[in-house]
């Protein structure tokens, strides 16, 4: 979970025309006026749990290692929010070293990691899916011969309807 807040102020020089009071004579005059607006905002940033992904996995290796994954990612998690309090106090190097380095605690080490698992549960999965696909692609192999005889019969019940018609008219 990352915490993200700025604080800005903007100074906005506005323009209208008043007008004057009603019988006083006065005319209608330019005024400028000057603002000063001050915004603070705080916006928290939490990613979605990986646990949700392990319960809709369709096979035991898929959940597995998205589990696994909710594990990983959690030390990937705080390895950021370290980057991003690097960058914060302006500690570039260390910041630099900790994102592309190729050390067990670096950034780039964390996300191969939560990256294999992902990859690992996705492959567990696409075999299931592939099995279930191919299942249900044989569950209409007889269909396409059943609608081409559904369509010679509707053709030749046509064609006997309308024999029957024209004979009427000779």
């Amino acid at each position: 979970m990352r915490n993200v807040s700025s604080t800005g102020s903007k100074t906005i020089d506005a323009a209208y025309i008043g007008r004057g009071a009603v019988g006083s004579g006065k005319a209608d005059q330019l005024r400028v006026v000057r603002l000063r607006v001050h915004v603070s905002f705080q916006i928290t940033v939490a990613p979605p749990p990986l646990t949700d992904a392990a319960g809709s996995s369709p096979s035991d290796a898929g959940a597995q290692w998205a589990q696994a994954a909710e594990h990983d990612v959690q030390p990937w998690y705080a390895v950021n929010d370290q980057v991003y309090r690097l960058d914060s106090a302006s500690r570039y190097p260390q910041e630099t070293k900790l994102v592309i380095g190729t050390g067990p605690g670096s950034s780039a080490a964390g996300f191969d990691r939560v990256r294999t698992d992902l990859s690992r549960a996705i492959a567990a999965d696409q075999v299931i899916f592939h099995t279930n696909a191919t299942a249900g692609g044989n569950a209409f192999t007889g269909l396409e011969a059943g609608i081409v005889v559904a369509a010679l019969l509707t053709a030749l019940g046509s064609l006997w309807g309308l024999s029957v018609r024209l004979a009427e008219y000779r």
